[in-house]
């Protein structure tokens, strides 16, 4: 592993220009004690700055010349935090550099250096980084690619690394795997047919809950709610819970039209092989705050949609995750569990991703609806009386309501379909909360 201190900061999107990746800017970091960066500096290159298409990467990467400096409360911009590995990922990486490193390297390494030794290929969204005066971009030397076909070992290798057992081997099996979007569970990004999926692997942490198997239960409820998610399918691994595979929705089937170069600026993306890389912000990014436990509301939120997308469509499919949320119990709703994907020249609302029912008493805290919510105990009716917000009518709103109850009353259906026992199904009913799905079909019922 080499260290860098600055690197060139590509785009590889046809929303800035050209089906090429574009340089975009140059990154430098700042450190003290070692490696533990204590600040990073962004210049945009005049030659993009002119660019026809050129937008900033995030609000605090302004689209203007000069360098900018993060803030008193960030190392990294939001942007760029964006393409760093997730607390998975991270990891890996520092697993890897104390198999590797020399006598005389530091010990440990820091958020810059997690972010310059994260694999090019599986890298989230359309950034990409190479050193300073070099087109190379930054990859993993000696590691091969992993297939659906390799899902047992790489189980078998995520369970030995959570128990710190893990060999060389394994590391390396894990490493071109990398990281995704998400947080500190086992993942590993595979390949399978040409492009880019997820496959989301058991934790020793899950104990008797098979946590995959129940977050394919709300994706299958938010599909049949009508909401955006992404393709996804539940595989059993020998001798563990389930996993779930889910497709990337930061990669896209390559343009298959002769004009290439023309397809690739309509559809905002940039070839790469048989993918196309999408770009991804996340609302963390969006939002411009710091922390993914920072307390603005979803009603913060909805204006933070309407101005990245302007769009009523995506709006309104906040409004139903919002619903779906109270209804199924997930919490772990932080600002990194939303995002937008490029299309076009403009943003849009991403699939919903990281969704999972959880019981009743939960200690962490849930996002606010509004700041008239309880963060522990969230009400449906709060929703629907703020439904201004996502710019939805009374009887707009009705009809989503309508759509996520008569999904969500599916759950134990769903969840016997995809062979979750009926002890877990039993000890998961207190996600499933009885008094704001009567409170939903209320107002679905008043208003319909």
């Amino acid at each position: 592993m080499k260290l860098l201190s600055a690197v060139a900061v590509h785009l590889s999107e046809g929303a800035a220009g050209a089906v090429e990746p574009v340089l975009v800017g140059t990154l430098r970091g700042s450190f003290q004690g070692g490696r533990r960066l204590v600040s990073t500096s962004f210049e945009y290159e005049q030659s993009y700055l002119q660019r026809p298409g050129a937008y900033e990467l995030s609000p605090d990467l302004p689209l203007r010349p000069g360098r900018v400096y993060t803030g008193a409360d960030a190392t990294m911009f939001g942007a760029i935090a964006d393409a760093t590995p997730d607390d998975w990922g991270t990891s890996l990486i520092d697993a890897q550099w104390a198999i590797e490193r020399a006598r005389d390297q530091p010990a440990f390494l820091g958020d810059f250096d997690h972010l310059t030794q994260l694999n090019d290929e599986t890298r989230p969204g359309a950034l990409r980084f190479a050193e300073v005066g070099r087109t190379a971009f930054l990859t993993l030397e000696g590691h091969t690619r992993v297939r659906l076909a390799d899902a047992q070992r790489l189980a078998e290798a995520a369970a030995r690394f959570e128990r710190y057992e893990a060999s060389d081997e394994d590391v390396a099996l894990l490493g071109w795997a990398g990281s995704s979007l998400g947080g500190a569970r086992p993942k590993a990004t595979i390949l399978d047919n040409g492009a880019l999926w997820v496959l989301k692997l058991p934790s020793n942490r899950d104990r008797r809950t098979d946590i995959e198997a129940w977050e394919a239960v709300a994706l299958e409820l938010a599909e049949r709610a009508g909401l955006r998610v992404p393709r996804r399918r539940l595989l059993p691994v020998d001798g563990f819970n389930s996993s779930l595979l889910v497709e990337r929705f930061d990669r896209a089937p390559a343009p298959e039209q002769a004009d290439t170069e023309q397809t690739a600026l309509t559809a905002g993306m940039e070839s790469t092989g048989s993918q196309v890389r999408v770009g991804y912000q996340s609302a963390l990014s969006a939002l411009a705050v710091s922390s993914v436990q920072d307390r603005r509301t979803y009603e913060d939120f909805a204006d933070a949609i309407d101005m990245m997308t302007g769009s009523r469509d995506d709006l309104k499919e906040m409004f139903g995750r919002v619903a779906l949320y109270v209804l199924i119990g997930n919490v772990d709703d932080h600002w990194r569990n939303h995002g937008f994907v490029r299309e076009g020249d403009r943003w849009r609302l991403s699939p919903l991703f990281d969704v999972n029912p959880t019981r009743a008493g939960s200690k962490v805290q849930a996002r606010q609806i509004s700041p008239m919510d309880d963060p522990y105990d969230r009400d449906v009716r709060v929703l629907t009386e703020g439904r201004d917000a996502y710019g939805l009518t009374e009887t707009q709103a009705a009809e989503v309501i309508a759509r996520v109850v008569g999904a969500v009353q599916q759950w134990r259906d769903v969840a016997k379909q995809l062979s979750i026992t009926e002890a877990e199904i039993a000890g998961m009913e207190s996600a499933f909360s009885r008094t704001q799905l009567e409170h939903a079909k209320e107002f679905s019922r008043a208003h319909a």
